[in-house]
């Protein structure tokens, strides 16, 4: 089907589709090409069609993430964004999963903030692995949108008693700051940590990484010791001098 699909007009392989759609019982397989074919021959009759595909009950789940990916390649459309939306809110966590795919080079520059701006969505969601599978896939896409994500992040790691997911939020958080935005970030963050940390000895050895990592000039260290027990400061400026961080 895809060799024939080149060889045709677009008009006809659309018309060629409907008629192939409309039918009752399809393969899943089958179903999952055309639909594919939709977005890759893409026109401005491809998202009804998509759409009465969206709407089918009891379609397969391979399906719904079939037609997310052709709508991502009709995103000049309004309607493709709701299916993406609608996609974000669905109880099925590998429909919602599949968002976290998509490389930001592969679309228009002009959709890429909007995109991620679903992603961010996505670390909010009840299921421990869609937000961690969200901050991984955000620190391709923080061009732009660096204050929203760093927002998402130090709100997951921040609460650490619920955030399995926190060092996927870290690592995106140090993302976007490494190009010296939204730093501010860095002290919120760590003054959280040790505001809700009876022992900094106590804290998991990684979370000693990121005191390390965001406040390793000695001046920023004096500046926050004031406010700190006398056990915690000694052993923060002991920090100065660990190599490696495990």
């Amino acid at each position: 089907m895809p060799r024939c699909a080149r060889l045709v007009e677009p008009a006809y392989l659309v018309t060629v589709l409907k008629e192939l759609l409309s039918r009752d019982h399809l393969r899943v397989t089958v179903h999952k090409e055309a639909i594919r074919l939709l977005g890759t021959y893409a026109s401005s009759a491809s998202i009804p069609l998509l759409r009465t595909q969206w709407q089918r009950p009891s379609i397969h789940r391979d399906v719904q993430i079939a037609i997310g990916h052709a709508a991502r390649n009709l995103l000049n459309h309004e309607e493709a964004w709701l299916f993406l939306e609608e996609m974000v809110q669905s109880e099925d966590i590998d429909i919602t999963r599949s968002l976290c795919t998509q490389q930001p080079s592969a679309l228009a520059e002009a959709a890429r903030v909007r995109y991620a701006r679903l992603l961010v969505k996505l670390t909010q969601h009840t299921e421990v692995q869609v937000r961690r599978e969200a901050f991984i896939a955000l620190k391709a896409w923080t061009v732009g949108v660096e204050a929203e994500i760093a927002a998402a992040a130090v709100s997951r790691i921040i609460d650490l008693e619920n955030s399995p997911e926190w060092k996927s939020a870290l690592e995106v958080l140090l993302t976007c700051c490494r190009d010296g935005a939204v730093t501010e970030r860095l002290d919120e963050v760590v003054q959280a940590v040790i505001a809700t940390s009876k022992c900094f000895a106590c804290l998991p050895v990684s979370l000693h990484a990121i005191v390390h990592v965001f406040w390793l000039p000695y001046n920023r260290i004096r500046c926050y010791s004031e406010t700190m027990p006398p056990p915690l400061v000694g052993r923060w400026r002991m920090m100065r001098h660990w190599q490696r961080w495990y």
